[in-house]
This record gives C-alpha cells, sequence and structure tokens, in this order.
C-alpha cells in the first residue's frame, strides 16, 4: 500500500458538519469536502438547532461561514461554534470568512476556529486548511501571550502566508527535513524549497532557524 492509498483512506473517515443559513452554500460546501473525501453527516441551516444535531452526530470537523451583513449574523455563527465545541471539546472548526481583516481573523480564533480560509480561497487551499484543522501541530491559531503581545502583527502574518506554506513552515519548526517535509505533504523536495523561500521573503528571515524561531513564537506549532 502506498502513502497516498493510506492518505487517502485517512481522510475517507473524516465527518464533517456543515452549518449556515444558505442552504445553497451548505450544498456547494459539501460537494468540495466530498471531493476531499470527508463525509458530511450534518448539513443544517439552523444555528440555534444545529448544536444538539452536531452533538447526537459527533463529526470531526465543522464548517461555518462568517458573512459581513447582516452584522448580527456573525456573532450567531460564532455562538454556534463555541456551543458546538462545548459539547464536542475535540471537535476542530474551520471558518470561511467574506472578510479578511485581523478583527474577523481573531474573532474566530478567539471563538475556537483551526483555521480560517477566505471565501475565495481555491481547492487546494482548503484542503490544507482542513490538514490543519485535523493535525494539531500544523493548527495557526495565535496563543493567548502572542495575542496579548502584538495581535495585530501576528493576524497580518496570518494574512501573508498561505496555507501551503505554513505547513511547511510548521512541519520545518518540528525540526523536519525538506525530505522529510515532502513525504508527508505529498509533494516534491522542491516544492518545499520553493514555499520555504516564498515564507523567508515574507517573514523577511535568511534561514530555517529564524524562520522555526517565528512558527515557535507565534503559535504555529502547538506547545
Amino acid at each position: 500500500m502506498n502513502r497516498s492509498d493510506t492518505y487517502g483512506r485517512e481522510r475517507v473517515r473524516r465527518r464533517a458538519a456543515v452549518v449556515d443559513r444558505q442552504r445553497e452554500w451548505v450544498a456547494a460546501v459539501e460537494h468540495v469536502l466530498g471531493k476531499l473525501g470527508v463525509a458530511v453527516v450534518v448539513a443544517e441551516t439552523d444555528l440555534r438547532g444545529a448544536p444538539e444535531r452536531i452533538a447526537q452526530a459527533r463529526p470531526d470537523l465543522l464548517v461555518v461561514q462568517l458573512r459581513d451583513r447582516p452584522a448580527e449574523d456573525a456573532s450567531e455563527v460564532l455562538d454556534c461554534l463555541v456551543r458546538c465545541r462545548q459539547r464536542l471539546p475535540g471537535l476542530r472548526g474551520i471558518v470561511f470568512g467574506e472578510s479578511v481583516e485581523p478583527a474577523r481573523i481573531e474573532a474566530a480564533f478567539a471563538a475556537g476556529a483551526a483555521a480560517y480560509v477566505a471565501e475565495t480561497a481555491g481547492l487546494d487551499e482548503i484542503a490544507a486548511a482542513i490538514r490543519q484543522a485535523f493535525f494539531q501541530s500544523m493548527h495557526f491559531a495565535p496563543t493567548r501571550a502572542t495575542r496579548s503581545r502584538h495581535p495585530a502583527a501576528l493576524s497580518e502574518q496570518v494574512r501573508v502566508l498561505t496555507p501551503r506554506e505554513r505547513e511547511v513552515l510548521a512541519l520545518i519548526a518540528q525540526g523536519h527535513t525538506n525530505a522529510a517535509t515532502a513525504r508527508m505533504l505529498f509533494v516534491t523536495e522542491q516544492t518545499v524549497k520553493y514555499h520555504l523561500s516564498n515564507v523567508y521573503t515574507k517573514l523577511n528571515v535568511s534561514n530555517r532557524t529564524q524562520a522555526s524561531r517565528w512558527a515557535h513564537e507565534h503559535g504555529l506549532v502547538a506547545a
């Protein structure tokens, strides 16, 4: 059995809940998740009733969306995420957002999201966010200490790095070599080097040691 077969089977075992007031959006996300091997066990348009159904179905992942309008919608969505995670502490949340404003991203993480994805993200970025949600060592939610020291700067960095760049950086920060990182992400070593080069430029660092230090200081690697 090759690695891709193992990875594919692992993805099929994942179960998700999708919650949003717009039935069309729920159906669209369900279709995308199906392509990624994630089975949707709850497709819900009732934000208030969703936590009860999700607690019964016990999915691994919850996907919701934050819209800019109406303003009260965002608070209800985040409240739904909070209530679902209270019932299922191991539930991993992905928040799609129309806005990439730092305050909106911080609010999603504060509510317990494992990843924040721009609404315009492509399939590859969505897949990367799902991997980040499922593997805690790859999460990029800021630590409490980091938020208190420089929340604005951290939010800006979250926006700058792509999901794949965060994956590569997280693994490198854990001490994995380029070759090992490539194997774990099912890409070529040259691709890892390419992403690392972009990371160095965006973070204004000159080597993997400095990049790794940044990752640990900013909560990209689980303590």
